[in-house]
């Protein structure tokens, strides 16, 4: 499946905590879809991701054995969006000119998949980091 496909296929699903599927994905739900779907890259189980573990304890172990970090914005890299005490918040898909993919939303209000550019969500975030897979 291409980036394009890929973008299509999920823009405006749903977002649902801790799913990964294409009919609803959280942040890291999405990431790990895409780069099944589109790199054919299959994330090892993100331990806790399914029981519900804190966000930045699961991504901090995950990011150990499953990610290097790159220092710019590069197609189909995982980007993180920090706040103000760097605890990791947020990630997403760098996809498009300077954009980025991804699922964001609460237990309350819902949300869905969408496109921002990473300039507009850098504002809300205190710093950013770039991914890429380990042997990917």
């Amino acid at each position: 499946m291409t980036q394009t496909e890929f973008i299509n296929l999920m823009i405006g699903k749903p977002w649902v905590n801790r799913a990964d599927t294409v009919d609803a994905v959280d942040c890291y739900g999405l990431v790990k879809l895409y780069k099944q779907m589109v790199e054919g890259v299959e994330l090892p189980q993100a331990t806790g991701y399914k029981e519900g573990f804190a966000f930045d304890g699961i991504w901090r172990r995950e990011t150990k054995r499953t990610w290097w970090q790159i220092g710019t914005w590069t197609n189909g890299a995982m980007v993180t969006f920090y706040d103000q005490s760097m605890k990791p918040m947020h990630i997403g898909i760098c996809v498009g000119n300077q954009q980025v993919l991804h699922a964001r939303g609460n237990e309350d209000n819902g949300g869905k998949v969408e496109i921002h550019s990473i300039s507009a969500l850098s504002k809300a975030y205190k710093a950013v980091s770039f991914h890429e897979v380990i042997n990917g």
